[in-house]
């Protein structure tokens, strides 16, 4: 007995979280570097002194999505900037530069907004390109 009561009460509480996983599925937000391979875009989460990168978004289910993505560095927002998705389950495009130009290392996060709430977010690491890195210690 004790067994079905277990049973039921993990079944009621994956039948609870599924609309909430398929709501989080439903936005994407990245940052993006060139494929080595020349194939277009990949997820990137560390980019070098000197690299301009698309910051990306997408709606999986609607088009038109109006959202807002904002840079956080060190727990400060630093700059946000506003956008609409194209067609359904597309990326759409921002230059990370005219978000805001990192001057400082980091971890600098990108966070997505969509009627003011929080529904996506990508960290990216930023760093001084290695032969630079002893000019400036």
């Amino acid at each position: 007995m004790r067994t079905l009561r277990i049973a039921i009460v993990l079944a009621l509480a994956l039948a609870c979280a599924a609309p909430a996983a398929a709501q989080a599925a439903r936005y994407h937000g990245r940052a993006a570097g060139n494929n080595p391979n020349g194939n277009g875009l990949i997820p990137k989460h560390t980019f070098v002194g000197g690299d301009d990168y698309p910051v990306q978004f997408r709606d999986s289910e609607a088009a038109g999505t109006r959202y807002r993505v904002c840079a956080w560095l060190h727990g400060r927002r630093r700059a946000c900037r506003s956008g609409r998705t194209g067609a359904r389950n597309r990326w759409d495009t921002i230059v990370a530069s005219s978000i805001w130009n990192p001057d400082e290392r980091g971890r600098i996060i990108y966070r997505w907004y969509v009627d003011g709430k929080r529904v996506a977010s990508w960290s990216v690491r930023f760093k001084v390109e290695p032969e630079f890195e002893a000019w400036s210690a």
